[in-house]
């Protein structure tokens, strides 16, 4: 999705909230004539990504996405995985996303909404918020069907949110099925968020789950998508 989108033509690129740098690695190796920094605010996950340099990386910045340490038009494209949700501020790193743009910039903000996660066969039944994550904090797990607008409330322009899906057809169960553990939800109950009952229904659906002869998980993200004026 990314190549689509033409991160491959770009000279420098930024990975906001790049964690680890697994994830810029994978990009610096994919597109390897691109200029790839990452920045994080955790300094914990910036001396992992430091050490491990993923090969093609230009290195990782540490520095809020809201004050972002970059100089402004200084970047051809900026990727935010799964950060937007844990913004309190989602707008505010989207304005710093379009300050560090040159003009024509693009932007790539993937991640989630919960009313979209995705499905199971066989089905589990729905938890309240359901696939909210219960951490505290942040704009949340229902993102995602707001970042067009926050795009557009950020001056970009031609947004677009794109949808895709991950599913364990492809993948294999395994890597899908952490984000289903009932236990993840747990504090939801002691939270008073959703009754123990309905919580108890989904931890046997989920039971059910794993011992159906044929089991499937499809989950889905979304990428809202902006370009800077050349104006």
């Amino acid at each position: 999705m990314l190549r689509e989108l033409g991160l491959g033509r770009a000279r420098r690129a930024v990975d906001l909230g790049c964690g680890a740098s697994g994830v810029s690695g994978l990009v610096a190796t994919a597109f390897p004539g691109v200029h790839l920094v990452g920045l994080d605010l955790d300094a914990d996950l910036l001396r992992v990504a430091g050490g491990a340099r993923p090969a093609g990386t230009r290195g990782v910045v540490a520095g809020d996405v809201l004050a972002c340490p970059l100089v402004s038009a200084s970047v051809d494209f900026v990727i935010a995985r799964y950060l937007f949700q844990h913004l309190a501020d989602p707008l505010a790193a989207a304005r710093e996303a379009h300050r560090v743009l040159r003009p024509g910039g693009q932007i790539a903000v993937i991640d989630v909404d919960a009313a979209l996660w995705g499905f199971t066969e066989p089905a589990l039944p729905p938890l309240a918020p359901a696939a909210m994550d219960p951490r505290a904090g942040g704009a949340g797990r229902g993102i995602g069907r707001h970042l067009p607008f926050v795009l557009q409330a950020a001056g970009f322009t031609d947004v677009r949110l794109h949808l895709f899906t991950y599913d364990s057809r492809a993948l294999g169960l395994e890597p899908l099925l952490p984000a289903l553990d009932p236990d993840r939800f747990a504090p939801l109950v002691r939270q008073n968020l959703v009754s123990r009952e309905s919580w108890l229904a989904y931890r046997d659906a989920h039971e059910a789950l794993l011992a159906a002869p044929d089991p499937h998980v499809t989950m889905m993200g979304m990428a809202a998508t902006g370009v800077t004026s050349e104006e």
